[in-house]
């Protein structure tokens, strides 16, 4: 009859959009529960784990969790364009949401679920971004009253414990709209390069970064309205 649990819950997920873990099959299937018990990771009622079995079907769950998600590694030195290519796959890819994390950032686990919700909670936002400070440690990558024309006006927004709207946010560990970007012509993002004044030969594009007027704004993150 577990077989047939299993399978019902299995279709249920689909039907509902579910996430499904099949614990029993990741155990190992039928007999299972007797090999964690010879092997000593039960509480020798062939029905508990103890610590040690606890821990190694955690990192199983942890591992399905993990490969679930579709990740998308951009290697390089020029992170405009990085960024540029892993929203053109999120966007082949039909994704509904994409969140950017920097490989030298370091987060809180229930980051990304929390930039996740965020956006969920409130469907006008289009952007929303994690407050962390410049390699230096002291200025905070968000600012309010900043504008590309003239960033000598921005200054650093009072931040709480709750979603605060902003009007610029690194781009390090941020949560994106697809929908909204899908709502743009490509490229978009925004580069400025500096060239030394003996470099030989550069090939400059400029990219730009728009977000559609009045349709989505920003919260701890772009706001579309400038």
């Amino acid at each position: 009859w577990l077989v047939q649990v299993c399978d019902s819950m299995r279709t249920m997920a689909k039907d509902d959009g579910a996430a499904f873990f099949d614990f029993r099959a990741a155990m190992g299937g039928d007999g299972s529960m007797a090999k964690f018990q010879d092997a000593g990771m039960t509480q020798g009622d062939y029905t508990h784990f103890n610590e040690r079995g606890g821990a190694y079907m955690g990192d199983r769950v942890v591992h399905a969790l993990l490969t679930a998600f579709d990740r998308y590694v951009v290697s390089g030195n020029f992170i405009p364009g990085q960024r540029e290519l892993a929203v053109r796959r999120a966007l082949a890819e039909r994704a509904d949401v994409l969140v950017m994390i920097d490989d030298d950032m370091q987060f809180e686990p229930d980051a990304i679920a929390m930039l996740c919700d965020a956006l969920a909670l409130d469907p006008s936002l289009a952007i929303v971004g994690a407050l962390y400070y410049s390699r230096d440690g002291i200025r905070p990558m968000a600012a309010t009253r900043w504008t590309s024309a003239n960033t000598t006006t921005a200054a650093i927004p009072a931040f709480t414990d709750r979603v605060v709207p902003v009007d610029a946010v690194g781009f390090g560990c941020v949560a994106l709209r697809l929908s909204a970007l899908a709502a743009l012509a490509a490229p978009y993002f925004d580069v400025q390069i500096f060239i030394e004044e003996h470099a030989a030969r550069v090939r400059i594009e400029r990219i730009r970064c728009d977000i559609e007027p009045d349709r989505w704004r920003g919260a701890a993150g772009v706001r579309s309205d400038d």
